[in-house]
């Protein structure tokens, strides 16, 4: 977009040059791009506050599981067309393992269940796709009903933490 007006963007500046009867245009194309830059930043959802539901679900799972189950984190799963990640992965030691993927809607819910729909489907002909799934549904107020009806239909459980609430 800055290119479109002639802007160049270095060391997280807008700059460009122009004569004198440009000027007005000039800040008006800065300006303009400083704005979307601004609203896009302030878009996005801190990752420390995303991270507190890992490392909270994280202690509750690893508290819960002694003598239970080995619990795993951030394992790695190649599926059918890419790589994929679960947060946690619970091996009982003689049930079927259950993985758990924490959903944040940092860029939009739908996109967050469209990604978990997608690794689902492509971990189905792996081992991965035998496994029982839970999703956990972080920020679950800004949810749609069609982001929490995708996730649903590829979880076999959906857990839905509200802002400010903690895993339990």
């Amino acid at each position: 977009f800055a290119q479109r007006f002639g802007i160049a963007y270095s060391d997280e500046i807008f700059q460009t040059g122009s004569k004198i009867a440009g000027v007005a245009s000039a800040v008006m194309a800065v300006g303009t791009c400083s704005t979307l830059a601004m609203t896009q930043l302030l878009e996005q959802v801190p990752a420390a506050q995303e991270d507190s539901v890992e490392e909270q679900l994280g202690e509750i799972l690893r508290t819960w599981s002694k003598k239970r189950a080995k619990v795993s984190q951030n394992v790695k799963a190649m599926g059918a067309l890419k790589q994929h990640a679960f947060d946690f992965v619970i091996r009982p030691p003689k049930a079927q393992p259950i993985t758990i993927s924490i959903l944040n809607p940092t860029a939009g819910a739908l996109s967050a269940a469209e990604r978990f729909g997608f690794k689902q489907q492509d971990l189905k002909t792996t081992e991965f796709g035998t496994w029982r799934n839970i999703a956990v549904e972080t920020k679950a107020e800004v949810w749609s009903h069609d982001a929490h009806r995708i996730v649903d239909k590829s979880a076999s459980a959906v857990i839905s933490i509200r802002s400010g609430e903690r895993p339990s």
